[in-house]
């Protein structure tokens, strides 16, 4: 008995030696290919590549930095163009505007600054608590 099952055994090792893959991880067969779909008003910008350097016009400075071949990956960039000043003027619309402060409510900009000499006074914890949380219950505990 303990013949045929090493004998058992050692088939099964040599049948398990013979596969095709050779330790390869090979995946799910047959699966369909995934494409992501293309994000709101975003175009998409295909990999590609370009010289990045100097320019035949460049006579004197054209061995100061030679001129190399840069790959640039595939991206999605904003159909719509602005400019920096747009930009900046939009920045500071939001900076101001009630998404701001709906969307930005709790964040550590909205925390005032606390002067440590204030903080040794006893009642700086009870205070701190009553305006910053009006519906919580204060509790106050005598020893």
């Amino acid at each position: 008995m303990k013949k045929f099952l090493l004998g058992l055994v050692s088939v099964a090792f040599l049948a398990s030696c013979g596969s095709n893959d050779h330790g390869e991880l090979v995946g799910v067969q047959d699966r369909p290919t995934w494409y992501p779909s293309e994000p709101y008003g975003m175009v998409y910008i295909p990999q590609g590549s370009f010289t990045m350097g100097n320019h035949d016009e460049d006579v004197p400075y054209a061995y100061t930095a030679p001129a190399k071949t840069v790959s640039i990956p595939a991206f999605y960039m904003d159909q719509t163009e602005i400019t920096n000043n747009e930009y900046r003027q939009f920045v500071s619309w939001v900076k101001d505007s009630i998404a701001r402060t709906r969307l930005a409510e709790g964040l550590v900009e909205d925390f005032e600054y606390i002067d440590l000499a204030e903080m040794e006074d006893p009642t700086f914890f009870q205070e701190y608590v009553a305006l910053n949380y009006p519906d919580s219950m204060m509790r106050r505990l005598d020893w």
